[in-house]
């Protein structure tokens, strides 16, 4: 049998045990939206956004009324990125592309 095992690893820390979130449009240009899971609506959540070197090229706290939330990214640049969102113990990633 052929098989082999792996590690993950990332600049960014936290992401080693995540839950998937969806984003679109992706890839976005000014903005991109998080469709947020119905058990987050009405808590705080913490959102950043990573290059692929780890720096850190966007950061909010918010707290959702609805299931999709909406970051203006217009400032950010062309490239790959990691979003990261926290709330409470709960962690979950996208991978979001920004194409102007």
């Amino acid at each position: 049998k052929l098989g082999f095992s792996y590690q993950a690893t990332s600049a960014v820390p936290g992401l080693e045990h995540s839950e998937l979130i969806n984003l679109f449009p992706n890839p976005a240009a000014d903005y991109v939206s998080i469709e947020l899971p119905l058990h987050l609506v009405g808590r705080q959540i913490a959102v950043a956004i990573y290059a692929t070197d780890g720096s850190q090229v966007y950061s909010s706290v918010f707290e959702s009324s609805e299931t999709i939330y909406t970051i203006n990214c217009s400032a950010v640049q062309n490239g790959f990125y990691l979003l990261k969102m926290v709330s409470g113990s709960r962690v979950y990633r996208a991978k979001l592309i920004i194409r102007k």
